[in-house]
Order: C-alpha cells, then structure tokens, then sequence
C-alpha cells in the first residue's frame, strides 16, 4: 500500500495472501453470492462493477466487506472519507486519476459535504463532471470525461443519503447481524493474527457476547491478548476465556 499524492490512500493491485475475498469472507452469505455474481459477470465482460452502497450499523463489516469486493475484482483502490475533502479540488483530483475499472470506496458517505455531492453524483449517473476554473466574469466551465470506474459506498445512515447519490448506486447491500457461529469463526481466524491461539469452544463463547458484529468481537480477542500475552501463554483456554468475559461484564446477548 501507499499514499497517493493527493494524501488518499491507495491499495495497488495486488491481493495479499491475508486479504479477504468473496470467497473467505465469513457471514452475510446471501449478500456475498449476490456480490460474487456481480464481480464474475463484471470480468466476463471486461467492464467495471456497477456502483455499490452497502449499508447496515456500525461494526459489521462493511469495509471488510469492500476491501473483500476490490481483492476479488483485483484492481487498484483508492480509500478516502468526506472528512479528508478539504477542498472542491480534492475530490476532482481523485476521481481525474482514475484509470479505467480502478474501485474508490468512500467510507461514511452519508457525511459528505454539499460542495462534493454535486461533483460525484453527475461523476457517478453521467461519467462526466463540470468544474469551474477562476472566479466572476473571467470564470471558465471546463466539461471532464471521466474513465469507467466503481464507487463502493459505506454508510450507517443510509436514510439520511441526498436521493440523487442513493439513486446512482445500482448495487445496494443491507448487512444483518451475525449469528454466534459465524462470530465464532471470526474469532478462530482472527486470533493468530493477534498472536493467540483459541479453540472452537472458547471462539463460541466469545461469539455468544459480541452482540452480532464481528467488531465487538476483535474488540473482546484484543482482551483475551492482553492476558495472554501476561500469562505468557499462546493457546489461551475455555476457563480462562470465562473469566476474561465475567470480569469485562460480558454476558449472552
């Protein structure tokens, strides 16, 4: 990965052996089926995937879920929130450099400012852009083509979206909380990657306590860590892994 020079940050390519695909990704599997459809025919026909909105509360997923759609559809993405558009220029700057098929995924969407919904919603329904160079009577409308690209939006207030940006994303995806087991398997993935080790008993009890976001559950492993990595242990067990939860006040939810 790196920074682009504009200060949004750019995944090339190129898909790590860590990275998630469509294929590994755990839950939400009628929404992932749809998704793997819409990338496959996308590469049969050698075009861009349609826009896509993905929507549901804080903590599910969704970028996972989008970092998971750009490594199957392999191309280069750029990741930028509205925060980070300081200026109108921002915004032209990125989607200018675009190359043809090329993925941009705007996090909390629904934050952006005024100034750029009226760049990025002709961008994303027309594949053009007007920008205005100078100021008063010397000002002049410069008409930008824009190549075939994909915007990947996430948001948690998908009713508050200005109806002319809803209306662009041809692809909308409501993500639904997730079942213990699935949470389950998310914990046995995730935890080598923390440097622990749990087993499928200890992976459900964690599951039964996050609340059906896999967030909250990467939050409880990062707990269970701490204690192993001060017990110095690297299989953390069941027993152990009650008395974590009882003591952070976790209980079946």
């Amino acid at each position: 990965m790196e920074f682009c020079e504009n200060r949004f940050l750019l995944f090339r390519g190129v898909n790590s052996s860590n990275e998630s695909t469509l294929d590994t990704f755990v839950g939400q599997t009628e929404s992932v089926s749809l998704l793997k459809i819409a990338c496959d025919a996308a590469k049969a026909r050698k075009a861009p995937l349609d826009h896509i909105l993905l929507t549901g509360k804080t903590g599910l997923g969704k970028t996972m879920l989008a970092r998971a759609i750009a490594n199957e559809m392999n191309r280069d993405v750029y990741w930028i929130s509205p925060d980070a558009l300081s200026s109108s220029g921002d915004l032209v700057s990125v989607l200018t450099d675009l190359s043809n098929g090329d993925i941009v995924v705007v996090d909390d969407i629904h934050r952006m400012k005024k100034r750029d919904l009226e760049n990025l919603v002709p961008a994303l329904s027309e594949g053009s852009m007007d920008i205005v160079l100078g100021k008063g009577p010397s000002a002049n409308k410069i008409h930008l083509e824009l190549p075939f690209f994909t915007v990947i939006g996430t948001t948690y207030r998908d009713d508050s979206l200005d109806n002319r940006l809803k209306d662009c994303f041809e692809i909308r995806i409501r993500l639904h909380d997730y079942s213990f087991e699935e949470l389950a398997v998310i914990a046995e993935q995730y935890a080598p990657k923390l440097g622990i080790r749990i087993d499928r008993e200890g992976a459900l009890k964690i599951g039964a306590v996050s609340g059906g976001t896999p967030r909250e559950t990467i939050r409880i492993l990062k707990r269970v860590r701490d204690f192993a990595t001060v017990k110095q242990i690297e299989k953390v067990p069941v027993e152990l892994i009650e008395s974590i939860l009882d003591m952070m006040g976790n209980t079946e939810m």
